[in-house]
């Protein structure tokens, strides 16, 4: 769509929609992204603690953050509060992802946050 309705060559990337919709096919809403780029920015679905990379531990009664990087996860803590899992997340998600990164809604302050 990008390269025939913009006239831009991907190179073999794929688009990405860079707020997340895609039905919103405006040049300022499309970039070229590898697949590992368009995951990191894709949306979560199937989420039951309503953070993206937050899960919760049975056995140790923790919220879980993990981030996939190169196709493999990393773990990045355990956490009492989903928040603070979730802000975790965010920290790694732009350490490694970068302006690709799809962050979650939390105020966050990284100064008290490990990842």
């Amino acid at each position: 769509m990008l390269e025939s309705y913009y006239n831009v060559r991907l190179g073999g990337l794929q688009v990405d929609h860079i707020y997340g919709d895609k039905l919103d096919n405006r040049l300022e809403n499309l970039r070229p992204a590898t697949n590992a780029q368009n995951q990191a920015n894709s949306k979560t679905r199937g989420n039951k603690s309503g953070f993206r990379g937050v899960c919760w531990d049975k056995t140790n009664k923790k919220w879980v953050a993990k981030i996939k990087v190169n196709g493999k996860t990393k773990h990045l803590g355990r956490f009492s509060i989903a928040e603070d899992a979730a802000c975790a997340f965010n920290k790694a998600a732009l350490e490694y992802h970068g302006e690709y990164a799809h962050l979650n809604k939390v105020l966050c302050n990284f100064d008290n946050v490990s990842a």
